[in-house]
């Protein structure tokens, strides 16, 4: 923003100079993270900050320059230790994040802004069980939806910090949750392995705009009709398809087998704002039943998506998306899926984007974890990427252990921090970035 301020009565010497000062202070970008608690943090140089939650109900903060572990912080405050920290959000602006109890149904704001002392704001009661959480880009709403077979999203006011509304989904229920700048919000139903487009209508509520969803024979080939179901199916279903049922062909079944339905637990929205990579955990691939596949969608108008790839064959089941800070890479965190043989370690993969709903596959051991984790926490975000690496926790509680993987993604190497206890949701409190106005005389000086 540039605004003009006439002073008449200044000499042109000293005009000169306030319009060279404030020229220079105009060609800086005044970067300043979040104050921290103490004089030692404050004096801190400019920083992202990974925010960490734990099952167990509690939060930590690591310096992403020194990957320092900073808490345990507001144990016993953000509901019940039973009922399971499981997401954090965090607000666009890096002042607020949003974390979610489980079995409380309980959604908590805390105050970030100085991330070395996150301090607990209020809570409110949500309607379901809460696990993934959205924020709204512009930071005016959060949604949230539960790990269950809920045809429900909550709709959290973030200036009230209230739930404002809920949304009942008319056909397919909601796992998981994400939500576009231009407005669209992405839902998947695991259980019927479809995924949703909403919009808001006249009114300003969600409203279901697109049913989609694909399907692979167990030989990983994609069949080329795919209706979508009428209700959760035995085995879960997917298709761009979006023609009216009645107007549909009967699935054509691969002669080996029935088709794999795959599943998918997560969202993950590229900084390009229109490709979606949506993971899938069942696994294919006769007869050992060991490979995965994801879709990727891309958002070609608000509320509007098309199925554009799908990769197969990866060797690990896609739980969590996280993205460089170009868009040019899209970091998977994976297990073993509902395979047999689970007992395969967790990995990190790589994908290359080369265009809005286009990638490739980079990598698919670009990291292994000493972990062995079967299935997957819905739409809870486990990776995170700040200060060109990757924070990893675990794509489910069961059988994880108290520690967070951080990868170089310059090199692929791996180390671990000990954590408080075992890690859930992660998201990044980003550095502040403060533009100042450009003052001109009234004279054009």
């Amino acid at each position: 923003m540039k605004t003009r301020i006439v002073h008449p009565s200044l000499g042109s010497i000293l005009g000169l100079v306030l319009v060279a000062a404030a020229t220079l202070l105009a060609l800086f970008l005044v970067v300043a993270a979040p104050g921290a608690a103490s004089a030692r943090a404050d004096a801190l140089p400019p920083r992202e900050w990974v925010l960490v939650a734990t099952v167990e109900g509690q939060l930590s903060v690591i310096d992403a320059e020194t990957d320092i572990v900073y808490g345990p912080f507001l144990s016993g405050t953000l509901g019940t230790a039973g009922g399971g920290l499981f997401d954090v959000a965090v607000t666009p602006d890096g002042d607020m994040a949003l974390v979610s109890n489980f079995g409380d149904s309980l959604v908590s704001f805390v105050d970030v802004s100085r991330p070395m002392s996150p301090s607990f704001v209020s809570s409110t009661t949500v309607e379901i069980f809460a696990e993934d959480i959205a924020i709204d880009p512009h930071g005016q709403f959060a949604l949230v939806t539960d790990g269950g077979f809920t045809y429900e999203i909550d709709v959290i006011d973030l200036i009230s910090r209230t739930l404002d509304y809920t949304v009942t989904l008319p056909a397919f229920s909601a796992q998981a949750v994400e939500i576009a700048p231009d407005g669209t919000v992405i839902v998947v139903d695991y259980f019927a392995s479809v995924v949703q487009s909403l919009y808001p209508d006249a009114s300003g509520h969600l409203t279901v705009t697109g049913v989609y969803t694909f399907v692979t024979t167990p030989e990983g080939d994609l069949p080329p009709i795919v209706p979508a179901p009428d209700r959760p199916p035995a085995r879960a279903l997917p298709s761009s398809e979006t023609r009216p049922l009645a107007d549909r062909e009967p699935l054509e079944l691969n002669q080996d087998g029935e088709p794999i339905y795959p599943r998918p637990v997560n969202i993950g929205l590229a900084p390009d704002n229109q490709t979606v990579i949506v993971g899938g955990v069942s696994p294919y691939g006769t007869p050992t039943e060991t490979l995965y596949a994801l879709g990727v969608y891309q958002i070609i108008e608000p509320g509007s998506l098309t199925l554009t790839q799908v990769i197969t064959g990866l060797p690990r089941a896609v739980q969590s998306v996280a993205f460089s800070d170009d868009g040019k890479q899209a970091y998977l965190n994976s297990n073993g899926g509902d395979a047999a043989g689970y007992d395969n370690w967790n990995r990190l993969m790589v994908l290359d984007i080369v265009a809005p709903g286009k990638v490739s596959v980079n990598s698919v051991d670009a990291a292994d974890f000493p972990r062995q984790t079967s299935s997957q926490l819905f739409g809870v975000d486990t990776i995170a990427v700040a200060n060109g690496k990757a924070y990893v926790s675990y794509p489910n509680i069961s059988d994880a252990l108290p520690d967070l993987r951080v990868v170089d993604l310059s090199n692929y190497a791996v180390k671990r921090l000990t954590m408080p206890g075992i890690p859930t949701g992660v998201d990044v409190i980003p550095v502040r970035r403060i533009y100042l106005p450009l003052v001109l005389r009234g004279d054009g000086l």
